[in-house]
């Protein structure tokens, strides 16, 4: 039996990473449109999902001002994440994994940014998801934009070989991480199955 997997984001991104994950043996359901996404789940069931995998999305974030721009920003792009993570919850079978992909950079260069601030808040989300489905053993893990859709369906399918190379990019990729954040990855990452 193929194992199942959730894919959201951008179309472009999304069909990219939808391929390589059914070239490791998943099959796949990719959504776009976070207004589809409640039918979506629905259609799938409780527990139906191996993987998921969150992908930033196309957002055009309007305002007159930088404040207003940032804020719509944010609501569109990481706070849909939350939504979008919390709709997902149920449908995560035991064990299941979920990579949360960072990207979303604010439009212009006028708008400020701080790009530790947004990947830690996708950390938070990925605390969030490991606390909500602990007794699953469902894991969580919070990757940098640049992975290539062949290198997420790999961590996807938490392939035993690569478990140390992927620990050495992630500490490459988060220097800033505290000690505990970095142990839970490192633990999160060590209890995948081969």
């Amino acid at each position: 039996m193929r194992s199942t997997a959730l894919v959201t984001g951008s179309p472009q991104r999304a069909s990219s990473v939808s391929a390589a994950l059914e070239a490791v043996g998943f099959d796949v359901t990719a959504v776009s449109d976070h207004d589809r996404l409640a039918d979506v789940c629905a259609a799938q069931g409780p527990g139906s999902l191996d993987c998921y995998v969150q992908l930033p999305g196309e957002i055009n974030p309007s305002g007159g001002t930088v404040v207003e721009r940032f804020h719509n920003f944010l609501r569109l792009g990481l706070l849909h994440r939350f939504d979008a993570a919390g709709r997902v919850l149920p449908l995560l079978r035991p064990g299941a994994m979920v990579v949360l992909v960072a990207g979303n950079h604010p439009p212009g260069t006028s708008t400020p940014d701080d790009q530790a601030a947004r990947v830690s808040l996708l950390r938070v989300l990925a605390h969030a998801v490991l606390a909500e489905r602990a007794e699953a053993g469902v894991r969580a893990t919070v990757v940098e934009h640049g992975r290539t859709p062949a290198e997420v369906a790999e961590l996807a399918r938490h392939r035993g070989a690569d478990r140390l190379r992927i620990i050495a990019e992630y500490v490459e990729t988060a220097p800033e991480m505290s000690y505990a954040d970095w142990r839970l990855q490192v633990l999160q990452m060590a209890s995948m199955e081969g």
